[in-house]
C-alpha cells in the first residue's frame, strides 16, 4: 500500500518538473538563457572596477 503511494507521488513530482520545464511559461525563460553565451560582456563605466573570478 505504501510503496502504491510512493509511486503515485513520484509520477506526480515527475509530471509537475515537466510541465514545468516544457509548459508555456518557461519557454521565453529558457529563450534568454539560451542566447547569455553569445552575449558580449557588458561594458564597464569609468571607475567601476571589473572582477573576475
Amino acid at each position: 500500500m505504501t510503496s502504491g503511494i510512493i509511486t503515485v507521488l513520484a509520477m506526480l513530482g515527475f509530471a509537475a518538473v515537466v510541465w514545468w520545464a516544457y509548459g508555456p511559461n518557461s519557454r521565453e525563460r529558457f529563450k534568454q538563457a539560451e542566447q547569455l553565451p553569445l552575449q558580449d560582456e557588458a561594458p564597464t563605466t569609468p571607475g567601476q572596477v571589473e572582477v573576475r573570478s
